[in-house]
């Protein structure tokens, strides 16, 4: 069970909300000195909890993974042991996976 966490791997791409975040909420990149000190402050105002960024983007895999992590990919695995069990053959099984996988790739849903 532990390994569909580490080898099972879904992920969901779709945008659930972009927020900008207030100033002081994120590196301003104009302000920071030239060079070495500029790329100092930078890894400092980071590690003290500034965003790369001014907006803050939420994705829909994040969402998931903090309500349950490695849910998606427990599902695939329970629906592909039930496929299985209706004696489903597994060349099928993996070429299906595969479609789905190329189709939601290019639908933008994973």
């Amino acid at each position: 069970g532990s390994l569909v966490e580490r080898w099972v791997s879904v992920k969901f791409t779709p945008t659930v909300s972009n927020v900008k975040l207030d100033k002081g909420a994120y590196i301003d990149w104009n302000s920071l000195p030239a060079g070495a000190k500029g790329i100092q402050k930078a890894l400092q105002d980071q590690a003290n909890g500034l965003s790369l960024t001014d907006h803050k983007v939420t994705t829909l895999q994040q969402n998931l993974d903090s309500l349950i992590p490695g849910l998606a990919g427990l599902l695939v695995t329970l629906l592909c042991m039930w496929l299985l069990k209706k004696k489903v053959s597994p060349i099928i099984i993996i070429f299906g996976l595969f479609i789905v996988g190329i189709l939601f790739h290019v639908w933008g849903i994973m």
